[in-house]
């Protein structure tokens, strides 16, 4: 983008609760994006719900399996996004940028 934008795209899964659920409760997770002034959603949704899960035995993860995809648009990468969920929850996602590197910024490494 010659206009000194790039782009950002975030697509994975809140894949499970890690708590101590007893048996017949059901549980869910919200999810929320927040981000800087130069930020701008432009595909996706800002925050989201997910299904309801219910406990079957004492202890199991709450498994969500809950999509999530959104893409920005930004000419800054000052107040990148923040994602913010209640209690631990584990969330695998794949990051895309476009012509970050070519407006000087360095995109770092992969960590498992």
């Amino acid at each position: 983008m010659s206009d000194g934008t790039f782009l950002l795209s975030i697509s994975g899964q809140i894949e499970w609760i890690d708590l101590l659920a007893p048996a017949g409760t059901a549980w869910h997770c919200k999810y929320e994006f927040f981000t800087g002034p130069d930020w701008k959603i432009i595909g996706g949704l800002e925050a989201g719900l997910s299904q309801i899960a219910n406990v079957v035995n004492n202890g199991d993860k709450v498994v969500l399996n809950f999509p999530i995809e959104v893409q920005f648009k930004s000419t800054n990468p000052y107040g990148l996004i923040r994602m913010e969920t209640t209690g631990q929850v584990r969330i695998n996602v794949n990051v895309v940028t476009q012509e970050f590197q070519s407006l000087g910024y360095d995109v770092g490494k992969t960590r498992d």
